[in-house]
This record gives C-alpha cells, sequence and structure tokens, in this order.
C-alpha cells in the first residue's frame, strides 16, 4: 500500500492548513513553554548561589569577631546595621576592627595637563 503525501497534493484544503497552522502554533508555544521553564530555573539558581555566599561570607567575618556592616538602599532609603557575634569578647572585637580597618582614601594630587610637541620629521 502506497501513502501519498499531503504535501505533493496541488490542491490544499482548509483542514490541512488548519492543521499546518495548529502544528506551527503548537510547536512555537512548547519551545516558549520550555524557554520560560528553563530561565526561571537558572535565575532561581542563581539568587540562591548569591545568596548562599553571601551568607557564608557574613558567617566567615562573624566567626573572625569582625564587626559586620550590612546596608541596603541608598541616599534617604538607606538602611544599615552593624552585626556582632554575641560569642566575641568586647576586646576581641576591638583587636578585630583595627586588623581590618578599610585604608583611608587620600585625595590624589592632580598632575598638571603635559603639553604634546610635535616631533619635526627628519629629511
Amino acid at each position: 500500500m502506497k501513502f501519498k503525501n499531503p504535501f505533493h497534493k496541488t490542491t490544499w484544503t482548509i483542514g490541512y492548513v488548519i492543521l499546518i497552522v495548529w502544528l506551527v502554533f503548537s510547536i512555537l508555544f512548547i519551545a516558549r513553554a520550555a524557554w520560560n521553564y528553563s530561565m526561571n530555573g537558572l535565575y532561581q539558581m542563581g539568587i540562591r548561589r548569591g545568596q548562599d555566599t553571601a551568607v557564608t561570607q557574613i558567617i566567615a567575618l562573624g566567626q573572625r569577631c569582625q564587626p559586620i556592616q550590612l546596608f541596603a538602599g541608598q541616599g534617604a532609603n538607606r538602611a544599615e546595621v552593624v552585626l556582632v557575634n554575641p560569642a566575641c569578647t568586647q576586646e576581641q572585637i576591638n583587636q578585630a576592627a583595627q586588623q581590618f580597618q578599610p585604608p583611608v582614601e587620600t585625595p590624589e594630587e592632580e598632575v598638571p595637563p603635559t603639553e604634546v610637541v610635535p616631533v619635526e620629521e627628519a629629511e
């Protein structure tokens, strides 16, 4: 028994056109759903890794008895807090704060602009 390929027909019926359009839209819909699912999964995985990294760093600083300054927001909406491990003594906290103080930024001296002197070509 020989099957006829519907795409080789010279006349296209409305049923064939609707079937092809439906298949194309179905494939596009499934592809879009799969794309969104994978992007949401990657996004959520990135958020979890970022949170884990931040918490791990905060715990590491707290175990060294360093005061931890956290902040969120900018300008008038900025919220700040300094966290200290309650297991640390005041002396340990003071020592850690002195050892790990951020360097004080000193203003750089302004360098006067240099003049570019053209070099004459040798003949």
